[in-house]
């Protein structure tokens, strides 16, 4: 078959699947009834193509999964309310009761895209009767509609993270269900969900947003339909579904490496620990072997990464959940020798061959600074061509983050000039994936130069491909990485052939087409460019580093911060109770508390009831439920018959955090967290330049200068508390106009009144969900049953039961 005739054989299906004829269908998309409120520009004949696929599949009772083509939040919700809508249609038809059908998923943001989706001016989420279950499975019941049409609409109940799906299926008895996989790498409870649909012959639609999870080839165990949607690609225009799969155009990705000759002995000391640690085999050895093989490749790729001088990186490290410091890490490695030296020690020879080549790198970094700061500053003070935008784009939020305070300290440059005077932006790979509205229309019309710095990881190689499928991208790494990129873009057209065969194959099963497709070869789109060579100014740290321990920031998790609030409402930042939170260690009680590592030497263990069993660092916190609150108590302070609270899967992450997390994950307060995230970043790091430049002022200064401006606070711990974070916002927003003002941060100037009404928002949600939170632990503590549908918010439709 030649391209052509398989372009117009896959046009051909697509268009003659009877769910395209059916006259709610045509309404829907052909005539564009069913459209997405926040981003109706969005929607496209990928969306339609994706809806014929899944109501197909539904119509067979197939077990199917769709692989969307990018994080687009659209997608999903647009699927699920076609299949909604037919599953209403044929009970209309057929005057039958209404279907239930089980939506399970990871984020609980899903039900915001479904309430975005609408036929017309009609809401989805207004047309169908939904309902949260959380373990309590009766609740749904008392919320069905009261309209007659409603016993013909399908009821939907959603579950997310479930502990046993299967208990759900067993309990609703659904007609069909629903899983969104997102973009998780693997889904733990997804294949007990599998095993029992199977089992009780319930149908299973699905779909994902990561082309590389392992969900993907849970659903090939399960001889599942699966159906890789094609991207409308930077070059894609207006081409057919047919040409879609055929003609995507070639994704061709440029190296850039730093100048061999300058880094010549780096890059062999980097290639050569890393042939180290290959040679250690991971079967057959021990735990702590294993750890330690594990901690000697978070240093590597540490070292590989370093993208600041290493005395700041040092002092930053501990500011951020599971980043660590290079001496930390050295010490941790030394100890694992310690413990191992005696049973294995050829092991730890290889250990400490690479731990002194480890060393040496970081010593070289001390010396010099890493390339990567000295290439990335550069091209912050390089304008980009014109018409262009040039992103520098880091794998990890921590990367970014220091590198934004570093330019700050270093050069005085905040992140809001680099792209108003040099058209620079800093990024990263999920953010410039997963475009905020901001970004969409900074973007429009704008071509971008993506700069990556480093290599992707496993966790992120998905949003590496999607960022390769949009732009044209240059990579910045060490000479030795070329084919290490070469490899990743071999594995890409590989992986890219296999789910060209599984979509071809889904689709002639899904249409029942018996006819042997003699499918074309797969032309491999993913290229390596010739290699540039960037020249970098590798020079001697500067005497202007700040010392090891002095860190430039502290203000941490922007979601634990604002997580306080749980406990102590929106106070006064006057209120003496604030005292709480002001640390009054004294430097060495400070230092015995910083992180040496990865490694525990002693730990604890908690039994509990039921023969489980907990380890933890003695160190660690753990919450205890005590007359209906929640505590933080170290584990060395538990007593026998107390009650933890203990969030699985969430390591190091309290109630609170975890709360606060996903109810900041509602695509809705996108714009409110990031005009908080904003104020406090620039008003931290303006305030610390504040202090360089005038080194014998602080806090008291500060307060002189805003009461001189009009401003009603009277003592400096109002200021501290702004500082370091501990309030979300003044009391008097014109204080928020008088900061900027003061340290001269054109965002605040200009957006004080958004950033104090996007606090209040915050603000009110967070103390209507401390309140029903304490009461759901009182509750909980008499084993009153709470009802999970009672709303936190009005305008979100939140409950708490989410």
């Amino acid at each position: 078959m030649s391209k052509m005739q398989f372009i117009h054989w896959i046009d051909d299906t697509f268009s003659s699947l009877p769910i395209s004829k059916e006259d709610f269908f045509q309404q829907l998309w052909q005539k564009g009834k069913l459209t997405y409120m926040d981003s109706p520009e969005l929607v496209d004949s990928i969306d339609e193509n994706n809806a014929k696929i899944i109501c197909t599949a539904l119509e067979k009772r197939k077990l199917s999964l769709i692989v969307l083509p990018d994080n687009e939040v659209h997608r999903g919700a647009l699927m699920f309310g076609s299949a909604l809508l037919k599953s209403a249609i044929e009970c209309i038809q057929e005057q039958v009761g209404n279907n239930k059908v089980l939506y399970f998923g990871t984020a609980i943001g899903f039900k915001y895209s479904l309430s975005r989706t609408a036929i017309g001016n009609l809401q989805l989420d207004n047309v169908f009767t939904y309902s949260q279950a959380s373990g309590r499975y009766d609740k749904y019941k008392n919320y069905r509609k009261s309209d007659p049409m409603g016993d013909y609409l399908p009821e939907v109940i959603c579950v997310y993270h479930p502990g046993n799906p299967e208990e759900f299926v067993q309990i609703y008895n659904p007609d069909w269900v629903a899983i969104d996989c997102g973009k998780d790498i693997e889904v733990d409870w997804l294949e007990d969900l599998l095993k029992y649909c199977e089992k009780k012959h319930k149908p299973v639609i699905a779909w994902c947003q990561n082309r590389f999870s392992k969900v993907i080839d849970l659903f090939e165990q399960y001889k599942g339909q699966i159906y890789y949607s094609p991207n409308i690609t930077r070059n894609g225009g207006k081409l057919s579904i047919g040409e879609l799969f055929i003609n995507r155009g070639q994704c061709v990705v440029e190296p850039i490496t730093f100048e061999k000759d300058r880094i010549d002995e780096i890059d062999t000391a980097l290639d050569q620990a890393k042939g180290i640690l290959r040679g250690l085999s991971i079967s057959g050895i021990g735990s702590l072997e294993k750890d330690a093989i594990r901690t000697s490749w978070i240093f590597l790729r540490t070292l590989e990464r370093l993208s600041l001088p290493v005395a700041i990186y040092n002092a930053e490290a501990k500011s951020f959940k599971y980043v660590y410091s290079l001496n930390s890490l050295d010490k941790t490695l030394a100890k694992y020798s310690d413990f191992i030296s005696s049973t294995n020690p050829n092991f730890v020879s290889k250990i400490e061959e690479f731990r002194k080549i480890a060393k040496s790198i970081s010593t070289a970094f001390e010396t010099s600074e890493p390339p990567y700061w000295s290439a990335l500053s550069n091209y912050c003070m390089d304008r980009a061509p014109e018409g262009f935008i040039r992103a520098l784009i880091f794998p990890k939020r921590h990367q970014k983050q220091l590198f934004t305070y570093t330019l700050l300290s270093r050069f005085n440059i905040r992140e809001d000039e680099l792209f108003d005077d040099s058209r620079i932006i800093l990024r990263t790979l999920k953010e410039i994936t997963s475009p905020n509205n901001s970004d969409r229309f900074q973007f429009d019309g704008q071509a971008i130069i993506p700069i990556v710095a480093g290599l992707p990881d496993y966790y992120n190689r998905h949003l590496f491909y999607h960022l390769i499928n949009k732009w044209p991208t240059k990579v910045l790494i060490y000479p030795h990485q070329t084919r290490v990129l070469k490899a990743i873009l071999k594995d890409f057209n590989e992986l890219e052939a296999k789910q060209f065969v599984r979509s071809i194959q889904a689709l002639s099963t899904l249409t029942d087409n018996s006819r042997k497709i003699d499918v074309p070869d797969y032309e491999e789109r993913y290229q390596l460019a010739n290699v540039t060579e960037i020249e970098i100014d590798y020079c001697k740290t500067s005497d202007s580093t700040p010392a090891s321990g002095q860190a430039l920031v502290d203000i941490g998790d922007l979601n634990t911060e604002l997580a306080q609030l749980l406990e102590t409402g929106d106070q006064d930042e006057e209120d003496v109770e604030y005292l709480m939170n002001i640390n009054v260690a004294t430097k060495e009680e400070d230092e015995s508390l910083v992180d040496d590592g990865l490694l525990i030497e002693n730990a604890v263990e908690i039994l509990f009831q039921g023969s489980y069993r907990l380890i933890v660092d003695p160190k660690e916190q753990v919450n205890v439920v005590r007359q209906g609150k929640v505590e933080k108590t170290f584990v060395r302070a538990l007593r026998t018959s107390e009650k933890i609270l203990f969030i699985e899967n969430q390591s190091r992450q309290g109630l609170y955090d975890l709360i606060i997390g996903r109810v900041h994950n509602h695509p809705s307060l996108e714009l409110h967290l990031g005009m908080l995230r904003k104020w406090k970043e620039d008003f931290h790091l303006g305030y610390t330049k504040w202090k360089e430049d005038n080194p014998s002022w602080g806090l008291w200064e500060f307060l002189q200068i805003l009461k001189e401006k009009g401003s009603g606070i009277t003592t400096a711990l109002t200021v501290n508390n702004w500082v370091n974070g501990y309030v979300m916002r003044p009391q008097d927003p014109e204080d928020l106009r008088r900061i900027g003002e003061i340290l001269d941060l054109k965002f605040l100037k200009e957006n004080y009144t958004k950033v104090y009404n996007a606090a209040s928002r915050i603000v009110g949600i967070h103390i209507s969900l401390s309140r029903k939170l304490n009461d759901w632990l009182e509750n909980r503590a008499s084993n009153y049953q709470r009802d999970d549908m009672e709303l936190i918010d009005d305008e979100l439709g939140l409950t708490f039961g989410e």
